[in-house]
């Protein structure tokens, strides 16, 4: 339970998992491309992107795409946010790959831009694709990347629903490719 940093406190950065999968959650289409609610797939698409090689694959009728890299698998789900757990289903009994060595990757409306944590073992905190999860796999263990997309200079609490579903200023877009490089960086292995 608890995030990578407190396991750091009592461990040594080996100690860290590693994963097989990494999968971004969000919504499919043009509309929601570049819309805060995608920073999952945003990050996961920076990630395999590293990797120098990206040849993706959507095997037919199934809800994912996918790219692999020396035996690792990055994963867009394409069905929509609150559908991720069948998705995610398909994806990893398509890849043969367990829940537990996989880090689902997406935005966090409670976290301002440019904070992330890698957490494991918690409950959705109202997010839907997390929930989904957590609803097909009757589960909380599993590794989650949360990444910040609250504005950060807030007068008044906006409702997520207010700001999730809206394109990514030219700013913040700047501040999630730097959150991206640190979050490569955290779980990147030698």
């Amino acid at each position: 339970m608890g995030s990578i940093k407190e396991t750091e406190k009592k461990a040594t950065r080996s100690a860290a998992p590693f994963w097989r999968a990494y999968v971004g959650l969000g919504n499919p289409g043009d509309e929601y491309e570049r819309t805060y609610h995608n920073a999952g797939r945003q990050l996961i698409a920076a990630l395999a992107q590293k990797t120098g090689q990206v040849d993706w694959k959507s095997p037919k009728g199934k809800p994912f795409s996918y790219a692999l890299d020396n035996g690792i698998a990055y994963c867009i789900l394409d069905g929509y946010m609150n559908a991720s757990g069948p998705a995610l289903r398909a994806a990893l009994a398509y890849l043969k790959i367990p829940l537990t060595d996989t880090l689902v990757c997406h935005d966090d409306s409670d976290m301002t831009i440019g904070k992330y944590k890698i957490v494991h073992g918690q409950s959705s905190g109202g997010h839907k694709g997390a929930q989904s999860i957590i609803d097909t796999f009757h589960t909380q263990d599993f590794w989650r990347c949360k990444i910040g997309i609250r504005p950060t200079a807030e007068t008044v609490r906006q409702k997520a629903e207010e700001f999730v579903l809206k394109k990514i200023k030219k700013e913040d877009a700047a501040v999630l490719q730097a959150i991206f490089e640190k979050i490569e960086k955290e779980i990147s292995h030698p």
